[in-house]
């Protein structure tokens, strides 16, 4: 392998780590398991909540090498074994406002609590995005492993500070009304888009560069890659920052490297090429 200053990678998931099928090409697990071999600690970022990182750790045998899981778009930072480095979740009474606030809109808030979702009504679940209409909440709850709990005011339900606030709903609605939405909140919360379906609310100045400034690594130890808005302070926060070919034009223009997409094994390529290894001979 290569002299490298680097002693961590952190991946996004969605559009980065996992193809368009939501899965690990293998190509790519190999290399991620050949740079823990060589003494590569692994960190995984993403807008998920924790519970849905964990599954993404087990497969590229992070346990065994330790790691890190930033979650909810940086809102928390931990190791593997549950050492929490960073939290900020939405201070419980503004959590409390903006499900208040949400109940004037066509939306679906979903709020993570332990080992549930919580939701309004289990069976308000269909959108459509683009072409196609499926059951939002079934798709949350079992990418990330959860099991849905029905609140028919969350105000009421929602008992400790939030990670995040989670809200879906129709991709053309949310354009319409995602200003409405984020309003009486702009100055005190980050409120963003993570997908098309997807607008959410987390504490101000949550982000996943945030939660890396505050582990125990050195920028110029760092490197990570990313594909969507949301990456682009990972990357401002690593020394090496690198875009998928299916980035976004914004996060290619602040990225180190360009790398091949998330169905051609981006980051498999990159590794290779920067790490010197070659995976497929492990």
């Amino acid at each position: 392998m290569k002299e490298t200053n680097v002693k961590l990678l952190i991946m996004d998931v969605d559009g980065t780590l996992l193809n368009d099928q939501k899965q690990i090409t293998e190509r790519t697990k190999k290399a991620l398991i050949q740079l823990q071999q060589e003494g590569i600690m692994l960190g995984i970022a993403s807008g998920r909540p924790v519970k849905g990182l964990q599954r993404f750790a087990q497969e590229l045998r992070m346990p065994e090498f330790g790691g890190i899981l930033i979650s909810s778009n940086g809102a928390r930072a931990e190791t593997l074994d549950g050492n929490v480095l960073f939290e900020n979740p939405i201070p419980l009474d503004l959590a409390h406002q903006v499900l208040e606030h949400l109940k004037k809109f066509n939306v679906r808030p979903m709020v993570e609590d332990g080992d549930y979702m919580q939701v309004n009504n289990v069976y308000n679940n269909l959108i459509t995005t683009g072409d196609r209409t499926f059951n939002v909440m079934d798709y949350e709850a079992h990418s990330n492993g959860f099991l849905l709990k029905e609140s028919h005011d969350l105000c009421k339900s929602v008992k400790t500070p939030p990670c995040k606030i989670l809200t879906a709903g129709d991709d053309t609605y949310l354009q319409e009304h995602y200003k409405e939405m984020e309003a009486p909140f702009a100055d005190v919360l980050d409120c963003m888009f993570t997908a098309p379906f997807y607008f959410e609310y987390t504490n101000k100045d949550i982000n996943k560069g945030t939660a890396i400034s505050h582990l125990p690594y050195q920028k110029e130890e760092i490197a990570s890659i990313g594909d969507a808005q949301n990456d682009i302070s990972m990357l401002k926060s690593s020394s090496i920052g690198v875009a998928m070919g299916n980035a976004v034009d914004e996060t290619k223009a602040v990225a180190d490297y360009v790398t091949a997409d998330n169905n051609n094994d981006g980051i498999a390529l990159w590794i290779e090429d920067f790490f010197g290894i070659k995976p497929d001979n492990q």
